[in-house]
């Protein structure tokens, strides 16, 4: 049996939110998360403004597109009949314990990013 090292890059990012008018989050808040960082991060590196990144011609050199939207490799056989792959990331949150409404209008928790994310 021979052994082969798999190298697997791994970034963890502290992130901290807070919204500048009061909100209610719902109290699975993930999504919403999700959903304020991929437009931030869309807003800061979309250089064409197309509303969909399917049809880009950087779909494969975008950063919001390769964390969010993770086309498959250019070439890969085994994922071509898939139109996105595994998303390149994790998101957690703080356990906060016995959280009752109203929810706060911020949070943290952290991104851990695999690969060239």
């Amino acid at each position: 049996m021979t052994s082969q090292t798999i190298k697997l890059p791994l970034a963890r990012y502290r992130l901290w939110f807070q919204a500048q008018t009061p909100v209610t989050l719902p109290r699975f808040a993930g999504s919403t998360w999700r959903g304020t960082l991929g437009h931030a991060l869309k807003k800061a590196v979309c250089v064409t403004r197309q509303p969909h990144c399917r049809s880009c011609m950087l779909l494969h050199a975008c950063a919001h597109a390769y964390i969010f939207e993770t086309p498959p490799p250019p070439g890969a056989g085994k994922m071509r009949k898939y139109t996105a792959a595994p998303h390149p990331f994790v998101q957690c949150r703080r356990q906060v314990p016995d959280r009752r409404p109203p929810y706060t209008s911020h949070g943290d928790g952290t991104q851990t990013c695999t690969g060239g994310a």
